[in-house]
């Protein structure tokens, strides 16, 4: 019923998950002061961010990176590219557990039908190159010998047990018991078990296939989080920069008249002025059209008035 679980292990099933999540937060930051879509209430918005992580399992969500399109589209596309692999290595391990599946329940339909006594080594390998038989069920040794002496054309399905080999049997209480499993222990734990094996059967592992695959687990994808995690800090970087960026221009604005420095620029400007040093960064009445036009409606008063004076000066003195 669970089998879609068996793939990946519950590690990497909740990094996986924490990942998507974390996708859906930092384009959440980067797009809501200016995107509409991730506007609304706290519920909405939690509802978007969760939304949006996980739906980049389907599409990449390229219409929704308006604000910032450079580095929204940069974290959405490194993560879409790990998706990519996790999807894709889920898809092949489960498909591989399901056929192996397939295999056991043919092998135990037809167990019955299909059993043929052999001997030797030697008719293993007739029977299976001519196809009579499809596998042969023996002790391990037997089975390394066969690999042994016929390379790279048989597998062996990997046994599951770490003491692989003949067994011995003793009486119940015998003294041998504890002595001979002592040393066989300290003979594994040496490596002179796989030094004898070796020495003697000279079949190498690459050989054995496992009968079960097994599932992905968190260290496999370990680079692969690396470089999302990698982008996502550099985009949470990028993004901390821009805001305190803005803060502190909005800040320099706010107290730009608490400051002594533009207190003495603003005197220095004044007193430029007055020596006719900066009159093009402060132009004088003239400059400007309406200035100019009353000064010379007052300049034209003043020479009516002046004539006028004239005029009466000049007819006292004829008198």
């Amino acid at each position: 019923m669970w089998v879609f679980l068996q793939p990946l292990t519950p590690h990497l099933w909740l990094t996986t998950g924490a990942f998507f999540v974390l996708t859906g937060v930092i384009v959440w930051l980067i797009e809501r002061p200016e995107n509409k879509e991730f506007h609304g209430s706290w519920s909405k918005q939690i509802g978007v961010i969760f939304w949006f992580g996980f739906s980049t399992l389907v599409y990449a969500h390229s219409k929704y990176c308006s604000y910032m399109p450079i580095l929204s589209r940069f974290v959405v596309t490194v993560w879409v590219f790990a998706v990519l692999i996790l999807t894709t290595s889920y898809t092949a391990t489960l498909t591989s557990m399901m056929t192996v599946q397939q295999i056991r329940f043919n092998f135990n339909k037809n167990q019955e039908a299909s059993m043929t006594g052999l001997g030797t080594s030697e008719e293993y390998a007739k029977f299976l190159l001519n196809k009579t038989v499809t596998f042969v069920v023996d002790e391990l040794p037997y089975l390394k010998v066969l690999l042994g002496e016929n390379p790279a054309k048989f597998f062996m399905v990997k046994a599951q047990c770490t003491t692989n080999g003949f067994g011995f049997m003793f009486q119940k209480g015998d003294e041998l018991v504890p002595k001979v499993s002592r040393e066989i222990s300290k003979l594994r734990t040496k490596g002179r078990l796989n030094e004898i094996a070796k020495r003697w059967l000279e079949i190498p592992l690459p050989y054995t296939a496992d009968d079960t695959s097994n599932p992905i687990t968190l260290d496999r994808f370990r680079g692969v989080f690396m470089i999302t995690g990698v982008s996502s800090a550099f985009a949470l970087g990028v993004l901390l920069i821009h805001w305190l960026r803005d803060r502190w221009e909005c800040r320099v604005n706010s107290l730009s008249w608490f400051y002594p420095v533009n207190w003495f620029n603003i005197f220095l400007s004044q007193g430029l002025v007055h020596l006719r040093i900066l009159r093009t960064i402060h132009p004088s009445p003239l400059d400007d059209p309406i200035s100019e036009n009353a000064v010379q409606m007052v300049q034209s008063n003043i020479r009516s008035i002046l004539n006028t004076s004239a005029h009466v000066l000049v007819h006292e003195s004829i008198a």
